[in-house]
């Protein structure tokens, strides 16, 4: 791309690094964000398709859910279920 005499400045999309473009389309500061970035998408586009399965081998009648498949079924993380769990009593 030829040199138009202009220094335009971004922010990476990464580590949020102020950087002066290469080209139009430069999104990362350098090839580590870059890399970065890449294996986050690729690890969360994994997730969600692992998730979808689970959600997909779900029965439409069940009567409780696991921990896993209602993070599938309701896309939240686990910490934001309410887990309660039975207390076993003492025989009398």
């Amino acid at each position: 791309m030829p040199n138009l005499g202009l220094e335009i400045k971004r922010k990476c999309r990464f580590c949020g690094k102020v950087f002066l473009i290469k080209t139009l389309d430069s999104y990362y500061c350098c090839k580590k964000c870059s890399d970065a970035a890449y294996a986050k998408k690729k690890r969360t586009e994994a997730r969600e398709k692992k998730l979808a399965l689970i959600a997909k081998s779900v029965p439409k009648v069940r009567e409780f859910l696991s921990v896993k498949e209602a993070v599938a079924i309701y896309g939240v993380e686990r910490d934001t279920l309410s887990i309660r769990k039975k207390k076993h009593s003492p025989e009398q």
